[in-house]
Parts: C-alpha cells; sequence; structure tokens
C-alpha cells in the first residue's frame, strides 16, 4: 500500500515539472546569438579604459625618473686657485651664487656690475648680463695677498664655489692666512682639550672648521706612523691649516692576514697634540680607515747643543 502511495505521489511530481516547463518560453537561436554580440561590443568598449588605467599606472616609473633628474643639482665646484694667477669661472645668470672663500672677512674690489652680499667668509653674488665680471678678493684691512677671479655668466642652474687656497700659501705664517683671526678665536674661547675634540669631530663629519683652511695635501714634514701589518699614507692626504693647530689628515690599511687594532701611540712625537682613526679603530685584512694627526702649529725646535748620554 505503501509503495503504491509514493509511485502516485511521483507521478503527480512529474506532471507538475512538465507543467512548468511548458511555461518557459523557448528562446530563439538568432535572439542569444544577439545578446552574445552585444556583451562582445560592451567588453570592447570598456577595453580602452582599462588600458589607459594600465597605461597610468606603467607612467609612474618614468615621471619617478623626471623628479629624480629634477632634484639632481650642480655639486660644489672646488677651484684651486694661486693669488696673482687669474682664474676663470662658469657661474649662473640672473642666480645667486655663493663663493667660499679662505678668508675671514673677505671683501671685494670690481669695476663690474655685479650684486654682492659678504656674510662671514662667504660672498653672494649675482651677475643679470652676459658679460664676464672680474673682480679681486682680499682679507679685510690686509692687502698682501688678493685672490683674482673672472666670472662667466652661463644660462645654468646657481653655483657653490669653493675657493682653495694653493697649500704653499695656507701653510705659510708670512701671508694673511697666517694672520686668521677667526680660528684663533675659536681655539681660543674654550678649554684646550674641548678644542681638540670639537676639531677631531668636525673633521670625522666631512665639515671643515670655521676659518680653517683646506690643502691638498700635507702641510710640513709629513706625519711618521709605523705599526706593524699597517701601511700609513700621508702623502696623497689633506691638511686643515688653523692659527695654533694644523691637521694631517691620511689613511690607513690592513696588509697583514689579521685583524689589528690601530696604536694611536704610534704615530706621537714632539709636536703632535692628539691622533685619531675613523671610522674604524680594528681593521680586518684590508680594510682602510682615515688618520687624524693634529699638530701645534709652530716652528721647528732649535737646533741646540744635546748633552751625551752616559747610556751610550
Amino acid at each position: 500500500m505503501t509503495n503504491l502511495k509514493l509511485l502516485a505521489l511521483t507521478l503527480a511530481l512529474m506532471n507538475s515539472c512538465n507543467a512548468l516547463a511548458s511555461d518557459i518560453p523557448i528562446v530563439p537561436i538568432s535572439v542569444m546569438k544577439k545578446e552574445l554580440n552585444a556583451q562582445v561590443a560592451s567588453y570592447k568598449a570598456e577595453a580602452p579604459i582599462q588600458a589607459i588605467k594600465v597605461g597610468h599606472i606603467q607612467a609612474k616609473p618614468e615621471s619617478s625618473k623626471k623628479r629624480k633628474v629634477g632634484a639632481t643639482t650642480q655639486k660644489q665646484t672646488v677651484v684651486q686657485i694661486t693669488p696673482g694667477v687669474n682664474e676663470i669661472v662658469a657661474v649662473a645668470q640672473n642666480h645667486l651664487n655663493r663663493l667660499i672663500t679662505p678668508f675671514s672677512s673677505p671683501q671685494i674690489k670690481t669695476v663690474s656690475k655685479v650684486t654682492t652680499e659678504i656674510k662671514d667668509n662667504v660672498i653672494y653674488f649675482g651677475v643679470h648680463k652676459d658679460v664676464p665680471v672680474t673682480l679681486y678678493i682680499t682679507e679685510k684691512d690686509d692687502q698682501s695677498v688678493a685672490l683674482s677671479l673672472t666670472l662667466v655668466p652661463k644660462l645654468i642652474p646657481p653655483r657653490e664655489i669653493y675657493l682653495k687656497m694653493d697649500s704653499a700659501y695656507a701653510s705659510s705664517s708670512s701671508t694673511s692666512f697666517g694672520k686668521n683671526t677667526k680660528p684663533k678665536k675659536w681655539e681660543e674661547s674654550q678649554p684646550y682639550q674641548q678644542t681638540i675634540q670639537k676639531l677631531f669631530k668636525t673633521v670625522a663629519l666631512g665639515d671643515i672648521p670655521r676659518g680653517y683652511n683646506l690643502a691638498d695635501k700635507a702641510v710640513g714634514e709629513l706625519p711618521i706612523c709605523r705599526q706593524s701589518g699597517l701601511k700609513f699614507d700621508f702623502v696623497k692626504g689633506q691638511a686643515l691649516v688653523g692659527h695654533h693647530v694644523t691637521m694631517n689628515i691620511g689613511t690607513v690599511r690592513n696588509i697583514s692576514s689579521n685583524a689589528i687594532e690601530f696604536n694611536e701611540t704610534q704615530c706621537g712625537n714632539w709636536d703632535v697634540i692628539a691622533v685619531a682613526s675613523f671610522p674604524l679603530t680594528v681593521l680586518l685584512p684590508g680594510e682602510k680607515s682615515e688618520v687624524y694627526i693634529a699638530k701645534k702649529r709652530t716652528k721647528q725646535r732649535s737646533n741646540q747643543r744635546k748633552r751625551p748620554t752616559l747610556l751610550n
């Protein structure tokens, strides 16, 4: 009895499904093709919009490259200058330029039309015509040394020009550089030990103490450093000349196969104030570091008669 009821129920459901199916209209194939073509056309119309978005995203690296190029400015120009020799330097026209001089209080002498302003040892100037400008730069109230420059205006970005004095003049005490009062005031404005510490810190950071003159080679006698396994070079070094203090800057390299700690006492001499190395004090094989040696800026010791020692 139960099976007959299930069979009757199944037949009833089948009949109702057939009735529903007969109510759904049959769509012709032509209508389906038309709808499909419309969807394809709509997709093609949207495709250029997507391409524009992709192109915009791809354009970002190009814009970043342009920003890098735009952010690149001209680096500081170092001009090796000798008193009595005229140097020709290209400068920016209709822009503000900077001249960093080795004088503590520079003054300008010129007959050319140029706008100038002096701040400490820096000269700000502007050239507004396409005509070379010639000027002399001297220490205030001291005409013993004059720097001669010819500034040629160009359509270039603003320039910063560092005038580096010839080492022969920078180290000479008979010139106005030996009379520079700015480093003297700075050196004597604080305790001696603090002055030396600030001097070493300033040099290690890559700066030049105010009033000091930078020479591209050692001043006076080369420092002597001897330590097994280390090679020192002051011939290709630099020198900073102050009033009481001169600093020689060289390099040290580990030429051994073992790590070596730099011993500052190996660079000692009668006129040496302090010795330091940066950025390394312990050098692995092949590593290199700078060596700073501060010395008293005094005359050589007089050759006095020496008492013969009893130990020999």
